[in-house]
């Protein structure tokens, strides 16, 4: 979805993009692998938590 958008509306896009404080938007591997640890036993003792997967948006 991303990638059409890039390729079709790069107008709309670039302010949504140039707002992602590491200036690309998010891969869907990258989201899929953070999912894979929550659900492994690495992430066995973590519980409550939200994690932001938004290219440091909230760092900000």
């Amino acid at each position: 979805m991303v990638d059409n958008a890039l390729a079709n509306f790069p107008a709309v896009m670039e302010p949504v993009i140039s707002a992602i404080p590491m200036g690309r938007p998010g891969r869907a591997d990258e989201v899929g692998r953070a999912i894979a640890w929550l659900s492994s036993d690495d992430a066995a003792f973590i519980s409550g938590h939200s994690l932001a997967i938004d290219g440091a948006q909230l760092a900000m």
